[in-house]
């Protein structure tokens, strides 16, 4: 809440109000009621009071109720900066965003240094993407308090989303220069490793490179500055070095599709623009199954994933081969001892995996490829034909003989699962 009550009230009610405003914050709202209502009794247009009873009735979801009372206690006080602050709490509680920055705004009419209010405006304007007005604000707030932690990383991180980065690089070295930077040591490495992005930006390879190494010993967080310092390698050219240091970190985590991509990233030798595009992939996309591929590309990759699944047999580089195999021919063997080993192992997500095997060139960029999205895509693609005629082939023998492959059947009949499974795939 902004502020004291204005000098209307005597000082007891003042007191009273004082009362209102603290049981609220405490989450009492019974009490607090019953307070702003021994207020009311003797001064019955009171709005900072009107509307502060609002504000709690809000909270107890009176949403009506509370409307009524808000704007009731603007009508008797339409020059408070408190009513006027609790409206646009009232819209903001309700993600009515851009009212309860009119209201906000409204506010600092009347109390333009108020820092609370100046704040809850701040985190509106981020709410409705207006990061110009957000650095406006937390610009004034941080000249009004230099002194305060809160008032620097804020004011950083607007700058950064402005593209200022240059600006946003030089308040963290401001702060970290400040008798107010005393946060602990994991809070100094993420201010360290945001600076390191505010270099990236700028296009400073090098010196960002430079700026990690000096920075490292101060990070809390060992493994973002090994992967930001292969990322830079690689966005530099420097590929024999990247390598090595994407291998380090599959080699540490071999399940990390992140670690994968620019791994591939690094062996591909792609330019820094797609390497961006290629570091930004989510969840379980590659390059080699983003990018269209050549057949050298295609090789190089082969046999780098060859070597990773003789030191992690049981790691994402078999599912990975498995994509980069083309053709159906070249698919088969292996495409059918995948199957057979997870529905063994009656593993869920087998259907996943298979569809992350799908991908189809991508309408909008001849280069690039992406997973298969539409019922026709899955339908009319070879993975998929390829995928039902095993399915059914292993469905008819294991409820004939317990075996996926009649002529070479296994030591062990195959688990009752294996039949469950199978049928689950093959819908």
């Amino acid at each position: 809440m902004s502020g004291t009550p204005t000098a209307k009230l005597p000082k007891k009610e003042q007191e009273l109000f004082r009362t209102v405003v603290s049981l609220y914050e405490g989450k009492k709202y019974t009490k607090s009621i019953q307070t702003a209502d021994s207020i009311l009794k003797k001064f019955p247009n009171h709005g900072e009071t009107q509307s502060m009873k609002g504000l709690v009735f809000n909270c107890q979801s009176k949403k009506e109720e509370a409307f009524q009372l808000v704007n009731a206690g603007l009508a008797n006080d339409p020059t408070s900066h408190v009513c006027w602050h609790i409206k646009g709490l009232y819209y903001k509680s309700h993600n009515e965003f851009s009212e309860a920055i009119e209201c906000y705004n409204s506010a600092l009419k009347y109390d333009q240094n108020n820092q609370n209010i100046l704040r809850d405006l701040s985190w509106m304007q981020v709410q409705t993407r207006d990061f110009a007005g957000f650095v406006a604000t937390r610009n004034k707030l941080l000249e009004m308090a230099p002194m305060q932690r809160a008032s620097w990383v804020p004011a950083a991180v607007g700058n950064y989303m402005v593209d200022q980065f240059q600006v946003a690089y030089d308040l963290v070295t401001k702060y970290r220069a400040s008798s107010s930077a005393k946060g602990d040591a994991y809070e100094e490495g993420e201010l360290l490793l945001f600076q390191n992005m505010c270099l990236e930006k700028q296009g400073k390879l090098a010196e960002a490179l430079v700026h990690l190494k000096v920075s490292e010993p101060f990070v809390t967080d060992k493994l973002s500055v090994k992967v930001k310092t292969a990322e830079l390698q690689v966005l530099q050219g420097n590929f024999a070095v990247a390598k090595e240091q994407w291998l380090a970190l599959v080699t540490a985590q071999p399940d990390n599709y992140r670690f994968h991509s620019g791994l591939q990233t690094a062996y591909l030798e792609l330019d820094a623009a797609t390497s961006k595009d290629m570091f930004a992939l989510k969840r379980l996309q590659l390059p080699s199954t983003s990018l269209s591929l050549d057949a050298a590309q295609r090789t190089t990759l082969k046999e780098l994933y060859a070597t990773l699944i003789a030191q992690h047999k049981r790691s994402a580089a078999n599912k990975i081969l498995l994509g980069l195999q083309q053709g159906t021919e070249e698919l088969r063997g292996p495409l059918d001892a995948f199957l057979k080993t997870n529905l063994r192992n009656a593993i869920p997500s087998l259907f996943q995996e298979v569809a992350a095997l799908i991908c189809v060139p991508d309408e909008t960029n001849p280069a690039r490829v992406r997973f298969a999205q539409d019922v026709a895509d899955f339908k009319n693609h070879e993975v998929t034909t390829l995928v039902q005629g095993l399915v059914d082939g292993y469905v008819a023998n294991l409820r004939t003989s317990q075996q996926f492959d009649t002529a070479n059947p296994a030591a062990n009949p195959e688990p009752p699962t294996a039949l469950l499974w199978a049928l689950y795939l093959q819908t």
